[in-house]
Formats: structure tokens, C-alpha cells, sequence
């Protein structure tokens, strides 16, 4: 990993890629794959298999994507109802509305390293609102959340 890089040229970057379980809110087919959790984006997305994977029915739309400073309009599909949990749960979350894509620009590079948990001592950018912060805090207030409080 290069923090200074100054160029895109042959870096390697540390994303947040987690294996999840995946379903329908009316249906019981649950498949695995990775979800890539992008605290940047405002959308939810999967791929166009995984559409198929699980036989969702969807309406075709467009998009516009905003990304590094460019912005295109591009063909998707909608679909409702999709629901996802980690792996050692049965507690499923519903999504959003999420959109298709063809593939999505992610890898799950080398998951042979020991996965490393990094604690966030300041705000990333300054910015208190960032998403990251946001998503940062909602986890811990989740987590606080999940704690069994005594009986009054």
C-alpha cells in the first residue's frame, strides 16, 4: 500500500470488501458474495447477476453516475426488497432501492494477510459529516445498541 502515491500507476488501496449473505424479503434463496462498502457512494448497487441469481424482478432505468469529477448517464435496472446479512447471522437488514451494473470495479485482492482493524481517531478530511465519520458512528451506536442492559 502506498499512502503518498502520486500517481495511479501499480498502487495497491485498502477498500472495505466483506463476504455477505443476500436475499429477497419474500423469498428464502439466500446466496453468498461480497458487498463493497463504499462510504462515498449514495446508492446501492449489485450485479447483474447476482440479479439473476436470485430471479429478481426489476424496472429498467437511468442513472447518472458521478465519480472522480465525471459524470455519465447509464442504462440500470431497480429492483426492491433485497436484504443482506454477515455471514454467522440469520438477522437479515433491508436495502434501499439498488441498482444494476454489469460489473462492479472492485476485487477482492489478497485474502491470505491477516485482517487488520483500524480504530478512527479523527475525522477524516476534517469534515465531522463525512460519510465515513457517519458510517463510522452509526456502526457504534449499533453496537452499543446490541449490549444487554439490565432489567430495571
Amino acid at each position: 500500500m502506498n499512502c503518498g502515491a502520486t500517481s495511479a500507476e501499480n498502487t495497491e488501496s485498502i477498500v472495505a470488501i466483506v463476504p455477505i449473505q443476500v436475499k429477497t424479503n419474500k423469498g428464502q434463496k439466500v446466496t453468498t458474495t461480497y458487498a463493497f462498502l463504499d462510504p462515498g457512494s449514495t446508492a446501492c448497487f449489485c450485479t447483474e447477476e447476482l440479479m439473476k441469481e436470485l430471479n429478481l424482478t426489476s424496472r429498467k432505468t437511468n442513472i447518472l453516475l458521478k465519480a472522480m469529477g465525471e459524470k455519465r448517464i447509464v442504462s440500470s435496472h431497480m429492483v426492491s426488497g433485497l436484504e443482506v446479512s454477515s455471514l454467522d447471522c440469520s438477522d437479515f437488514l433491508g436495502l434501499p432501492d439498488t441498482y444494476s451494473q454489469k460489473t462492479i470495479p472492485a476485487t477482492k485482492g489478497d485474502n491470505s494477510q491477516e485482517t487488520v482493524e483500524y480504530k478512527m481517531v479523527v475525522h477524516l478530511f476534517g469534515a465531522a459529516s463525512s460519510p465515513s465519520c457517519a458510517s463510522f458512528a452509526l456502526r457504534k451506536c449499533a453496537e452499543a445498541q446490541s449490549v444487554q442492559r439490565p432489567s430495571s
